[in-house]
């Protein structure tokens, strides 16, 4: 879908900061569209600025035949479901995380068009402000500057709500990009190594950086595993999880069911959320009735 006009992507860009509180009760940025955007503390470059701008102002849909077969996931019940999520969201975003190769870009183009939100890809938008993949930017410029991008790229979306974020596989391991990520909901896609495994050969795995120095199928699993086992406990920060495969046979799950899954996990957590806090309100003191 094309972008209208550069009017269309510079008041979509603008926004003011008024505090509320997310789906799980954590505090959220919520953006008038109308007014001026906060100022962040390590702002991006202008171009960088816009390129996000223009992603925010074109709706892009996901691919129909994904939404068409997510859609008869469940016997009709997947844009019932996301229905239902999207009122209780009220606009909140979601942040995907996870390691590369679960699925986070293609999830959540799925869930953005459900949920009728704005889908950003942080590895994309990276790519396409410096005109240049990810590979190029950590060997000319080292991991660290990388990093340092992407939370400034993570930074600037946080501003967005009515968004699903995917997040590039190391985005976990700054402090500072979790603190962009609870001003949302996030969902950890966590998938074995022999999954991840699967979904990344030829092309795809050359793409990655940290892959680069990896031979074989086996050694491709072998360094797989020891990134996530490094990573787990900071992926379970998340305030969701969603396991890829099926628990009794260990296949990968359709990305179809995964998506259903992280739909009615997402309602379980607002409304045990929901229910924490009205126990609270409710809450007496034993002997203090009056």
């Amino acid at each position: 879908m094309a972008v209208n006009s550069r009017t269309v992507a510079h008041s979509n860009r603008q926004c003011a900061r008024s505090v509320g509180r997310s789906a799980v009760g954590r505090p959220i940025v919520h953006r008038n569209l109308s007014r001026e955007r906060k100022t962040t503390s390590r702002p991006l470059s202008l171009s960088h600025r816009n390129y996000i701008s223009l992603v925010a102002a074109d709706r892009t849909t996901s691919p129909r035949s994904l939404i068409a077969s997510a859609q008869a996931t469940g016997q009709g019940d997947f844009q019932n479901k996301a229905d239902e999520l999207k009122k209780a969201l009220g606009g909140t975003s979601l942040y995907l995380v996870g390691m590369m190769g679960s699925g986070k870009s293609t999830i959540g183009n799925i869930l953005s068009q459900a949920l009728s939100y704005r889908f950003f890809d942080v590895d994309d938008l990276i790519e396409k402000s410096f005109n240049a993949p990810v590979k190029q930017l950590f060997e000319e410029q080292g991991e660290d500057a990388f990093r340092d991008i992407e939370t400034s790229v993570m930074q600037e979306l946080s501003q967005y709500t009515r968004s699903i974020v995917s997040t590039g596989g190391g985005a976990v391991l700054r402090r500072a990009n979790w603190g962009q990520m609870h001003h949302g909901i996030v969902v950890f896609l966590n998938g074995t190594a022999g999954t991840l495994a699967s979904r990344i050969c030829g092309a795809q795995k050359e793409k990655r950086p940290l892959l680069k120095d990896v031979g074989d199928e086996q050694g491709l699993v072998d360094k797989l595993d020891a990134m996530l086992g490094d990573r787990i406990n900071l992926y379970r920060e998340a305030d969701v999880e969603v396991v890829l495969e099926e628990s009794n046979s260990g296949e990968a799950l359709p990305t179809e069911q995964v998506t259903l899954l992280v739909i009615e996990k997402v309602l379980e957590k607002i409304e045990s959320k929901q229910k924490e806090v009205e126990e609270r309100k409710n809450f007496k003191v034993e002997g203090l009735e009056s």
